[in-house]
């Protein structure tokens, strides 16, 4: 009984600060068939699945749109290896790594709002010059009608992926799952 009521306080008291930290082990822990996954128009085709759904109750306009501005975290998976991840976007001294959320606006090619040049250092020389890893085009599309706090899976095609020329692990023409995280959402200006 008290052990019970122990680990129940224990998970109704934890912050919220940490929850997108279990982000990654929880997208781990299973490996989602490619039969639970649907066609999504809305998302340009991608076959999507929804991990969790983000904030409920909201009204159609709390959804990401084409043209909001958003925030996310995103991991490329391909044969069970966290290939590129915004939670792994900076180096910092002694080759320990921070995370860096990825902000680009909605429906369109995939570019970060603000990004940092070779070299360039946004912690008083505490970060290396290398820049955060490079998202697939189809993360652009992946979020449309997501909230804040969801989380999607899509699996990706090589012709919304990296195609040709590959990045690291993933080869040439090879398909992949991304998986992402909706931190923020700003909406365009009406």
């Amino acid at each position: 009984s008290l052990s019970l009521s122990l680990s129940l306080s224990l998970s109704l008291s934890t912050p919220n600060h940490h929850r997108h930290h279990s982000f990654k082990k929880e997208m781990k822990k299973r490996k989602i068939p490619e039969s639970d996954y649907v066609e999504s128009e809305e998302c340009g085709g991608l076959r999507i699945y929804e991990v969790r759904g983000g904030e409920a109750g909201g009204s159609s306009s709390q959804r990401i749109q084409a043209g909001d501005t958003v925030t996310v975290h995103f991991d490329v998976l391909y044969r069970g290896l966290d290939v590129a991840s915004s939670r792994s976007a900076r180096l910092l001294g002694a080759n320990r790594t921070i995370a860096e959320p990825y902000s680009f606006v909605a429906g369109g090619a995939v570019r970060a709002l603000s990004p940092k040049r070779a070299g360039e250092s946004g912690g008083g020389g505490l970060y290396s010059g290398a820049g955060g890893p490079e998202p697939p085009p189809a993360l652009s599309d992946a979020v449309l009608g997501m909230r804040v706090g969801g989380i999607r899976s899509a699996l990706v095609p090589p012709e919304r992926g990296y195609g040709q020329r590959g990045l690291g692990e993933i080869p040439a023409g090879a398909s992949f799952e991304l998986r992402v995280e909706v931190l923020e959402i700003k909406k365009k200006d009406k």
